[in-house]
């Protein structure tokens, strides 16, 4: 008994181990662009908006790297 689920608890830790990895890194990546700063024109003038608070209708400049 122990030869069939000691490999199933070993696949499905380090399954589980994985995961939980790529939604940290997924977490890190979208603060990260969330807290990226654009150019927002605002009353005819250009003021920095993070990328979390940009609204529908905003005018954005984004620059091409």
């Amino acid at each position: 008994m122990f030869t069939y689920i000691a490999p199933l608890i070993f696949v499905l830790t380090v399954t589980m181990c994985k995961e939980a990895y790529d939604d940290y890194m997924r977490m890190k990546r979208d603060r990260d662009l969330n807290n990226f700063t654009y150019p927002v024109l605002s009353v005819h003038e250009y003021a920095e908006t993070k990328s979390e608070d940009i609204k529908v209708g905003m005018i954005v400049q984004i620059k091409q790297s």
